[in-house]
């Protein structure tokens, strides 16, 4: 298995961190989700933002794009492939020192 795998998706492309070797070839799906939330502001007009949630899961959501090399295994929520695919983004997938997995690179 290469140090840390590239998996392509559409025009752009995710790097798996080696960090995440434990989930190849188990069967898991490391998603990628967006969530909203209201911004700082009070008012009405205030822009919501948007967050990118990664999780681990056995089954993910049939709508859900998956895509697959090196043993990992990416369900991507269709609104995330469109992000990186239209813009030919360049994502890292990373576990932070205690264990919570982020995104690097993506940008809606």
């Amino acid at each position: 298995m290469e140090k840390n795998p590239v998996i392509p998706v559409g025009k752009g492309k995710i790097t798996l961190d080696s960090s995440l070797k434990e989930y190849a070839g188990k069967g898991y799906y490391i998603v990628i989700r967006l969530e909203s939330h209201q911004g700082p502001c009070n008012d009405v007009d205030c822009q919501r933002i948007l967050e990118a949630v990664v999780e681990i899961t056995q089954m993910p959501d049939e709508s859900y794009k998956i895509f697959a090399g090196n043993g990992f295994f990416l369900a991507l929520e269709p609104p995330v492939f469109s992000y990186i695919d239209k813009d030919r983004q360049e994502v890292t997938l990373k576990k932070t020192r205690l264990g919570k997995l982020v995104t690097k690179g993506l940008s809606f």
